[in-house]
């Protein structure tokens, strides 16, 4: 993807939210006239310090089952590489992405920016407290086609 490279701080600082940040920046993309930008605009050394928690979902094919694009390489901790072109069902249910993909069916049917997060207890009792943003994105002939979505998280043992 390539698109405008835009640093995008509030005033005072840089805001260190992710899903704040990268609401900022969607926002920033939206051309005048319409309410989502294109998924071209987005570019990726805009969030170079986010890229790798950052996920593209592909609605052309199905909004039911939605087909993962893009996944960062941070995500490929806990999924196969190879799940790239796979629709969202086939990956690991209990990985990082599919939990901070869970309200896809919210985020296509409100057609706007949705965050949510959650808690994850793994099988070896490791904790995860994430936050994810999904962002609706249109495709070249403007039609909301994708969502394009970013996660933060900690992690504890229990």
């Amino acid at each position: 993807m390539t698109g405008v490279l835009l640093r995008v701080e509030p005033a005072g600082g840089m805001e260190r939210r992710l899903v704040v940040r990268m609401l900022h920046y969607w926002r920033s993309l939206v051309p005048e006239g319409h309410s989502r930008p294109g998924i071209d605009r987005v570019n990726p050394e805009t969030f170079a310090d986010a890229w790798d928690w950052s996920f593209v979902l592909d609605l052309k094919a199905s909004t039911i089952d939605p087909v993962l694009n893009f996944a960062g390489e941070g995500f490929l901790d806990d999924v196969d590489a190879k799940c790239i072109g796979d629709p969202l069902s086939e990956i690991d249910p209990d990985s990082l992405l599919r939990h901070a993909t869970r309200d896809f069916p919210k985020a296509i049917s409100r057609a706007i920016p949705l965050t949510s997060g959650g808690e994850i207890i793994s099988s070896t009792g490791v904790q995860t407290l994430f936050r994810s943003i999904m962002l609706p994105m249109d495709d070249e002939s403007g039609r909301f086609s994708f969502l394009f979505g970013a996660t933060s998280f900690r992690r504890n043992p229990v």
